[in-house]
């Protein structure tokens, strides 16, 4: 048996490259309908591409920020003081370390608004300390729930949520929910 090398067609590094780039070229020249995928020309008869950045129309100014509208609500109480004597309070809403201080001469009302991002509760409820500043003795707390009023375009709610008053009672002062709810 004679020892004869066979003939074998093995491609070439270049052969294998051009096949790849025809082939490319072959698969590219399809219409593509998405503009911001890059815009291909075949160049040659081999099929050879030219890559071009897609076009971006630059836009500027106000109309160029993104409008992102992300659901949100105010939760709130409003808080009358119909006493003849001025109260200092504290809001601390459900779930927040914040309390903040408040002071109602007579006669004044205090709106306080807590914001709801994206995960909105209705009925969501503060722990409310208050005593008139004369003497400041006999402090109380009192568990008070919220109405939800939708955030404008602007940023702000309107409406006074749920209205809760101080009123006189027997010797002291008392957080009741106002009747004309």
């Amino acid at each position: 048996m004679s020892h004869r090398s066979t003939n074998h067609i093995r491609p070439t590094l270049e052969a294998l490259e051009v096949r790849e780039v025809y082939f490319a070229g072959v698969a590219l020249v399809i219409p593509v309908t998405d503009v911001s995928l890059p815009k291909v020309a075949p160049l040659g008869l081999v099929g050879a591409t030219q890559f071009q950045p897609p076009k971006i129309p630059i836009i500027s100014g106000a109309v160029g920020k993104p409008n992102i509208q992300l659901h949100q609500a105010d939760s709130v109480i409003t808080l009358r003081n119909e006493t003849a004597t001025t109260i200092r309070f504290s809001v601390r809403w459900t779930g927040s370390a914040v309390t903040t201080w408040y002071s109602l001469a007579p006669g004044q009302a205090q709106r306080v608004t807590f914001r709801q991002v994206e995960l909105i509760r209705a009925n969501l409820t503060a722990v409310i300390q208050f005593a008139p500043d004369a003497g400041g003795t006999g402090g109380r707390k009192v568990l008070v729930t919220s109405g939800l009023e939708a955030v404008g375009p602007d940023g702000t709610s309107q409406g006074d949520g749920r209205v809760y008053s101080f009123r006189p009672a027997g010797s002291g002062v008392a957080l009741s929910a106002d009747r004309r709810m």
